[in-house]
């Protein structure tokens, strides 16, 4: 399996889209710091992926996700989670925009009212 995963950042609260075979040692490497282009934003929590059978699909939705389709997809996919559970409101234009990221107070946090959420998309040929 190949999949393509979205992790939150709640040292900044910025979103991280990335690839990888083994999903859970990746949010391990991230959180740990060994990647070095997020080892100053941990810790992470994974809050989406899709799972793809062939390399080439999970690359290109990588990539997808990345434009500014992606992020609109994305917008709509976690709309829920991004509005009540995160406080996040959308600045700009939908296409090519970031997100605004409130941040959570240590009340929600404890009262398990912020809960990750984790997309299943696998293709069977």
């Amino acid at each position: 399996m190949f999949y393509v995963y979205l992790l939150l950042s709640h040292k900044d609260n910025k979103f991280y889209i990335g690839f990888t075979e083994n999903i859970s040692r990746r949010v391990e490497d991230h959180n740990s710091g060994k990647v070095a282009s997020t080892k100053h934003r941990k810790p992470f929590t994974l809050i989406y992926y899709e799972a793809y059978l062939d390399k080439r699909d999970a690359e290109g939705r990588e990539k997808f996700l990345k434009s500014g389709l992606g992020r609109k997809f994305l917008e709509k996919q976690l709309k829920h989670f991004l509005t009540d559970r995160r406080g996040v409101e959308q600045s700009g234009s939908s296409l090519g925009s970031s997100w605004a990221v409130q941040p959570v107070t240590v009340e929600r946090l404890l009262s398990n009212s912020v809960k990750p959420v984790a997309a299943y998309l696998e293709v069977v040929r």
